[in-house]
């Protein structure tokens, strides 16, 4: 559970924090749906459900091939706050 929840998470920070403002995990609910198997691939896909100025909600999904192996809705509280290091990647 650990490395899909670390998988998840990633996912979260990333959808999360690609708008202009810094985005903190406010709530995090995730649901194991069936084991994965052994070295083989887990890819986690974030989709953007709602947005406010200060909250964003986001659906997760970890699948392995075509099967789902967990979920996640995650909600985001958004800062006024400028990401510290985003002019230092653009330039």
């Amino acid at each position: 559970g650990g490395a899909i929840f670390s998988l998840i998470d990633k996912a979260f920070e990333i959808s999360a924090n690609y708008y202009e403002n810094v985005a903190y995990a406010l709530d995090m609910h995730v649901t194991y749906l069936k084991a994965p198997k052994k070295h083989e691939k887990l890819v986690a896909e974030s989709r953007l459900v709602s947005k406010t100025k200060r909250q964003a909600l986001f659906f997760i999904t970890v699948r392995q091939g075509d099967e789902i192996i967990a979920t996640c809705k995650a909600l985001a509280s958004i800062r006024n706050e400028g990401i510290p290091f985003r002019e230092s990647i653009r330039a």
